[in-house]
């Protein structure tokens, strides 16, 4: 998958999980040898709350990702696979949420959407 092609699906996706988005771009770097290699940073902002995506792609595939739901800028929900946490089955994969770290079996922006859209509608 190119970097570009990546981004253009999480902004579909995030249109059709919060119709009302506001999108921009923070940071966007693709290797210009390789261009499905590089770094997307967007912010999505839905009345109260923002959400923050970054994934690193390498070679067409999702290898870092962090999404993160903030709510007046507190962290309510977070997936990520930056740290490897003993005790937890999915690790590195791992969700934060309300201040927990717990497994993470589905770690997908289509998982992260559903679940911050039931947060944000509840």
């Amino acid at each position: 998958m190119l970097v570009l092609d990546r981004l253009n699906y999480i902004k579909n996706q995030a249109k059709k999980y919060f119709p009302t988005v506001s999108i921009s771009i923070e940071d966007l770097r693709i290797d210009p040898h390789d261009p499905s290699t590089g770094l997307i940073r967007i912010q999505l902002r839905i009345n109260n709350a923002r959400i923050i995506i970054r994934e690193v792609l390498i070679n067409g595939t999702v290898k870092k990702y962090s999404y993160v739901l903030l709510i007046y800028d507190r962290r309510i929900l977070g997936y990520d696979n930056a740290h490897k946490y003993d005790g937890i089955p999915t690790s590195p994969h791992h969700k934060h949420i309300h201040g927990q770290i717990q497994p993470l079996w589905n770690p997908s922006i289509e998982a992260f959407f559903g679940e911050a859209s039931r947060i944000l509608t509840s």
